[in-house]
């Protein structure tokens, strides 16, 4: 009978500790993935921009004439952006795979402003949109117009 109770109290003392150590490795990870969830929340609460859905419009400026030699000036809104970070890169083309003249359009409360001369009767505008957001919604693509400018006829 003896070597029976001093079985079980082994027993049950060796479960135990198992279960002891189970629950601090289930204790460990709970504490990183709470420390995790708090950094993703303090990025949120920092940047505050966090959206489902994103568009964007461009806006030419009342100023254009369309003229020959003229400046051109447009402003792309984004609509549902993060202001700390640039989205637009103006360039001229793309030759194997190389943006040519690569230009970040800066931010002007809350526009991109683009400017540029219109020097022939057909000037391309290319612009890269990236609109990234960890948490969120991203928006990438390639803008295309080109502008014409006015015959003098």
């Amino acid at each position: 009978m003896k070597n029976i109770l001093v079985l079980i109290f082994a027993i049950t003392i060796f479960g135990c500790s198992d279960q002891k150590s189970e629950m601090a490795l289930e204790l460990s990870q709970l504490k990183r993935e709470r420390d995790s969830l708090a950094e993703i929340l303090e990025d949120i609460n920092k940047n505050k921009y966090v959206f489902d859905s994103i568009a964007f419009r461009d806006i030419h400026s009342q100023n254009n004439t369309y003229s020959p030699n003229s400046e051109f000036e447009m402003e792309l809104l984004v609509v549902a952006f993060n202001p700390n970070n640039s989205y637009f890169i103006k360039y001229d083309s793309i030759y194997e795979g190389s943006l040519i003249n690569p230009d970040t359009l800066p931010i002007v409360n809350g526009g991109f402003k683009l400017k540029t001369s219109l020097m022939d009767n057909e000037n391309p505008i290319w612009v890269d949109m990236n609109i990234k957001n960890q948490y969120g919604k991203t928006r990438k693509g390639t803008l295309y117009d080109v502008i014409r400018v006015k015959s003098s006829k």
